[in-house]
C-alpha cells in the first residue's frame, strides 16, 4: 500500500488554461514582484473564496517560486503591497500591487495598468487602495 494519498482533481479548483495564458502574457513571463523569470500562478485573494473572480486574471499574478513562497510566508507584508488580498474584498482589481516599477492594478480582461503614485493610498488597515479622481 502506498503512503501517498491520491485525490481526484476537482475541476472547480483548476486554473483555466485561458487564465494562465492571459496572466503569463501580461507579465511577459516575468515575476511581477521581482522581474525574474516567473513560474507560478499566485491567487492574490485565496482560491478558497468561490466566485466569479476566483481564477480571474484580476486575481492572478505570475510570480517566481521565491516570491510566491514569500507571499504565503509573510501575508501581512504581502497585504501591505497588494500581493495578498483580503478574502472579504469582493473585487481583487480594486487592490493595487506594488511592483518594482510602481503601483499597478490588474483587470479582469487580463490587462494591467500603472497608477500614478498620488492615486494609491495605504489605509489604516495597512492595505493599499486606489483613490478615485
Amino acid at each position: 500500500m502506498s503512503w501517498v494519498k491520491h485525490r481526484e482533481v476537482d475541476p472547480d479548483t483548476m486554473i483555466p488554461p485561458e487564465s494562465r495564458t492571459v496572466v503569463f502574457e501580461r507579465e511577459h513571463g516575468l515575476c511581477a514582484r521581482c522581474f525574474m523569470p516567473g513560474a507560478e500562478w499566485h491567487h492574490r485573494r485565496s482560491r478558497r473564496v468561490r466566485g466569479v473572480h476566483r481564477h480571474c486574471a484580476c486575481n492572478g499574478v505570475l510570480l517566481c517560486r521565491a516570491c510566491h513562497r514569500w507571499a504565503h510566508a509573510h501575508p501581512s507584508d504581502a497585504g501591505e503591497t497588494g500581493w495578498v488580498v483580503s478574502m472579504h474584498e469582493e473585487h481583487p482589481a480594486a487592490v493595487p500591487q506594488r511592483r518594482p516599477d510602481g503601483w499597478w492594478i490588474t483587470l479582469c480582461d487580463g490587462s494591467g495598468m500603472a497608477l500614478p503614485p498620488d492615486r494609491v493610498r495605504v489605509g489604516i488597515t495597512g492595505r493599499p487602495c486606489v483613490l478615485r479622481p
